[in-house]
């Protein structure tokens, strides 16, 4: 088979690939808008038992639909800090061994009445987000993702944000979930990523009013 023969194969397989990746199931109809989520867009009642190796906390708290109780599911080794404003805080004194010299951090977990929306918060740290996985100075913002129109606190549709800050020469990150003008903070360090990011995901998959 000559060299040109094998090109328009090769062309024809391509442009083949290309129109079946167009005419996808998952591609919007052309007329038709796209799928919305569903879901409540109200807190619901917490359901199902505490997990293992978590104690269920509480936060008396306005809602944007009233005043609520939230509840979360911590791991156990949280405890009770100082309120901000009216909201609740939870703190996990953790010892940390990834260096020659061990020490200590503070890993904080809060409920408060929302102040804006996380796409305000994303479109405030926005402007420091660099490229990679390497600072580039202080205050720089890596692996800054919004999620919206998800389940964000329980089955309660609204915005999770995540982010990187490599900030006073501490490498932190922040977890956000938000619904129903409610939201949850975490913040921890690069070093407890997996562990801090399991812990979040079963305290706001679970999260609910009581």
């Amino acid at each position: 088979m000559g060299a040109l023969s094998v090109r328009l194969r090769l062309a024809a397989t391509g442009l083949l690939v290309l129109t079946l990746a167009g005419c996808s199931s998952d591609s919007p109809v052309d007329g038709e808008p796209p799928a919305v989520p569903s879901g409540p867009t109200t807190l619901q009642p917490a359901e199902g038992k505490v997990p293992s190796g978590t104690t269920r906390v509480t936060c008396a708290v306005e809602a944007a639909d009233g005043p609520v109780r939230l509840a979360l599911d911590l791991p156990s080794g949280f405890r009770a800090g100082r309120h901000r404003d009216r909201g609740c805080t939870w703190r996990d004194r953790v010892r940390m061994h990834d260096s020659d010299i061990p020490y200590s951090i503070d890993v904080v977990v809060s409920v408060a009445t929302a102040d804006g929306s996380l796409d305000d918060v994303h479109a405030r740290e926005e402007p420091f987000l660099v490229e990679g996985d390497s600072p580039e100075g202080d205050d720089s913002i890596l692996d800054l993702l919004l999620d919206q129109g998800v389940p964000a606190l329980g089955p309660t549709l609204g915005d999770r944000l995540s982010w990187r800050c490599y900030c006073d020469g501490q490498d932190l990150i922040t977890r956000m979930a938000q619904a129903d003008g409610v939201r949850v903070t975490w913040s921890s360090v690069v070093p407890l990523t997996e562990k801090t990011d399991a812990a979040f995901a079963r305290a706001v998959d679970g999260a609910g009013t009581v």
